[in-house]
């Protein structure tokens, strides 16, 4: 009985390694658009349009643009951003994704819907793409107010641990196939 125990504990940290190495992101959810080279481009998510343009060279890509919040969309107390991530995914048409960046933005205002968020990112993929496409996702914190100082008079760096009783959160990022 006992010697039946440490082989099913082997059998399965071996199924599961299996089941991990055979994993992957995709991003179908996220309406990849096919890569065009220096033309504007809008790609409409949830919370977020994201107006951008894209220059290739090689296996190198440099997306640029901006995060325009589509603000009817949010809470109307939406004011601080305390944390706000944006990642380019380049993927294949089916939504395989190749390889990703993220950018991370500092806390502060919640933007206007005029302004939005400006972003530069660079990806390389090490190797030749010939269909690649390109789709965005976010992962974001809104509060009421920008968070207070604690005890001690430091400003907190984590939302959840302010005093501010509304917090919201969304996201749209890749899941693991």
């Amino acid at each position: 009985m006992n010697t039946r125990i440490p082989l099913f504990l082997l059998a399965c940290i071996l199924v599961s390694s299996i089941l991990c190495g055979c994993s992957s992101l995709n991003v179908r959810h996220l309406s990849p658009r096919p890569w065009q080279s220096d033309q504007p481009e809008t790609l409409t998510l949830k919370f977020w349009n994201i107006d951008y343009s894209c220059v290739r060279e090689g296996n190198q890509f440099t997306i640029t643009g901006t995060a325009m919040p589509r603000t009817e969309r949010f809470p109307a107390w939406s004011t601080w951003m305390a944390e706000m991530l944006l990642t380019a995914y380049i993927c294949t048409p089916e939504g395989n994704v190749i390889v990703r960046t993220t950018s991370k933005q500092e806390p502060g205002p919640f933007p206007p819907a005029h302004k939005g968020i400006p972003f530069t990112l660079s990806l390389s993929t090490g190797r030749q793409v010939s269909d690649p496409a390109i789709t965005f996702g976010y992962k974001m914190i809104i509060l009421a107010e920008a968070p207070g100082p604690d005890k001690g008079a430091v400003a907190t760096t984590n939302p959840l641990k302010s005093n501010n009783a509304q917090i919201f959160f969304a996201s749209q990022e890749a899941l693991l196939q």
